[in-house]
Formats: C-alpha cells, structure tokens, sequence
C-alpha cells in the first residue's frame, strides 16, 4: 500500500489553493530548507500518527494555520463592512489517497474505501471551527473589541485613540 495522491490546503506553508501531490510507491523528498518538506511529512503524521504527545499532537493552533489564511480572516473580522455572517473562517484540509493494497492492509484501511471496487481507500483530516459555534456573535463580540472606530471615506478607517476618561485623543 502507498499514498497515491496527498493533498495539503491552509497547512503552515500550503495555502488556500490545494497543494496536490501524485506520489510513487517509492518518492524521494529533495529541496532547498524551508520549502515545505517538513511540513508535508507532519501533514501526513496528522492523517497516520497514532502518536498524540507533545511534538505530534492532532490538535492544532493558530500557527499551523496558512498565515495568508489568518491574514485575510483577521482583516475580513476587523471590517465592519462586512456581514458577520459573511466571514469565511479558514480550515485545514489533508487529504490522502491510498491504492496497492494487499488482503491484511484492506482489512485495515477497510472503512476508508472510496469505490464500489475496494481498490482505493482515502483518509481525510480537516481541522476547522467547531460546528456548534455562533459565528456571527463570535465576530460581533471580536469587532466590539477592537479599538474604537471612525469611517473617513469609501469604507477607510482611521482609528481613534481614546483616554482613560473616554475622550477621544
């Protein structure tokens, strides 16, 4: 058995777009430092690893996240322009595609097929926010944080330092 295909959306380095790999039986990982080869392998732990100590936890934090990813949401929370409702929070996605498996690895991956035929399994991790969470008063409560507000133009803003009396600066 193998990962045919592995693909890594808003994980550390990986962005929004799908990164999308067609892996062999046999691949060799070879690159410059800090392109990224790290982070695939601890991708693939977060779908394999039966390990949850302290260097390959399977609950994540905001810095395993796409920074361009957070990035766009701290600025889409901070625009009151913006409909609460509308706010895409971002998630992470890993995706594996497994294939060439003999009868003891089918046993195993035997909940993950993904044909009537039984010859390829996937395996899915996606971390996003929980369900049950009100998104939009969850924005709300955040924008009702941020340091006072005033529109200048076309939706610009310019923040306004207030004293400890509450008068503006």
């Amino acid at each position: 058995m193998y990962i045919q295909t592995l693909s890594i959306k808003n994980y550390r380095n990986f962005g929004e777009t799908p990164f999308v790999i067609q892996l062999k039986p046999f691949t060799l990982l070879l690159g410059e430092n800090n392109i990224g080869k790290t982070n695939l392998l601890n991708a693939v732990a977060l779908l394999f690893s039966q390990d949850i100590g302290v260097f390959q936890r399977r609950i994540l934090e905001t810095d395993d996240f796409n920074y361009p990813a957070v990035l766009r949401f701290k600025k889409q929370v901070a625009n009151p322009t913006i409909e609460p409702q509308d706010v895409f929070f971002p998630e992470i996605l890993i995706e594996a595609t497994l294939t060439d498996f003999d009868d003891d690895q089918a046993a195993v991956v035997g909940d993950w097929f993904a044909d009537s035929s039984m010859n390829i399994a996937k395996v899915s991790y996606r971390f996003a926010v929980r369900a049950s969470l009100d998104r939009s008063k969850w924005v709300n409560e955040q924008r009702a944080l941020l340091p006072n507000r005033q529109v200048v133009s076309r939706g610009e803003q310019k923040e306004t330092a207030v004293s400890a009396k509450g008068d503006s600066l």
